[in-house]
């Protein structure tokens, strides 16, 4: 992709057209004050930043969009942007035109039909950007990161300033957040990383997830199952306190086996009460009958011939 034409739009609707030769070294000279400094500003502007770093001064005041013509292999493409409203930070509109043939249009013949992160997401299929989400690494606060134009363009561009700089080799590298953006997106920009990057990382991510779940569910399994043999033990020993149970009789490291003994100590029932008539004319009941609540015999009943 090369940069064909960067055109300035007067709110008149006059325009200021900077033609450049393709495949060839364009040197822009001028007199100081003319905006040569700007160009940098006006072609990231125009490929989707949203900050507004263009120039403050009389110049640029009756500016009303911003344009460039870029060229691919097989066709062209018009990214325009109005300009910021005075005061404003950033703009997000923008527009986007492609065509073979495509001209300079004019003023009235511009409009907004998209926004800066479509314009950069469009722009960055059309010179093959592909997927390319960067995760950070774990207990990082970053979120994740997919390469685009805009990232490409760090790569491109060079103020003077930055050509002779001994501290950044890089376009706006000593802003905040640009250095971590470029060390996650070099690696695909130089081929390092493959074009599925993005889905295997994803995968990778789900997998991990998926491992932790099932590790805190099996620990979560493992504390209940140290619950469930405690009670057991508990249970086993009280049936044998209460004689439901013969001491030893079980395996307690047998789990069906102590389910299976507590669910015969469940089912137990005691042996009823027979009473009978002695030859006192008292009733009597057998040995193996069970005092009452209340812990008192059975009263005698009086013989029918007394």
């Amino acid at each position: 992709m090369q940069i064909r034409s960067i055109i300035l739009y007067s709110k008149s609707g006059e325009k200021r057209v900077l033609d450049f030769r393709l495949g060839e070294l364009n040197i822009v000279t001028g007199t100081s004050q003319t905006g040569k400094s700007a160009l940098l500003d006006i072609v990231d502007f125009c490929l989707g930043r949203d900050e507004a770093t263009l120039p403050i001064s009389p110049i640029f005041n009756t500016v009303a969009w911003y344009a460039v013509i870029l060229q691919l292999p097989d066709t062209r493409i018009l990214a325009a942007r109005p300009a910021p409203r005075p005061g404003a930070k950033s703009v997000t509109n923008a527009m986007l035109e492609v065509g073979n043939d495509l001209g300079i249009p004019e003023l009235p013949d511009l409009r907004v039909n998209t926004d800066s992160t479509q314009l950069r997401q469009q722009l960055g299929r059309r010179i093959g950007i592909g997927d390319t989400r960067s995760e950070p690494a774990p207990g990082s606060l970053l979120s994740p990161l997919s390469a685009n134009l805009g990232h490409a363009v760090l790569l491109c561009l060079q103020n003077q300033d930055e050509v002779a700089s001994k501290r950044a080799l890089f376009h706006r590298q000593n802003e905040r957040g640009i250095p971590e953006s470029l060390k996650a997106t070099i690696p695909y920009f130089l081929g390092a990383v493959p074009e599925d990057q993005a889905t295997l990382q994803q995968q990778l991510t789900q997998a991990k997830r998926a491992l932790r779940r099932a590790e805190n569910d099996l620990k979560a399994a493992q504390e209940a199952n140290q619950g469930i043999e405690a009670r057991l033990e508990s249970l086993l020993s009280e049936a044998r306190v209460h004689g439901l149970l013969p001491d030893n009789s079980v395996d307690t490291s047998d789990r069906a086996a102590v389910i299976e003994a507590l669910q015969q100590a469940a089912s137990f029932r005691p042996t009823p009460t027979t009473q009978t008539r002695n030859s006192g004319g008292r009733n009597s009941s057998s040995p193996n009958s069970h005092p009452l609540s209340d812990g008192s015999c059975a009263p005698s009943q009086k013989n029918a011939n007394s």
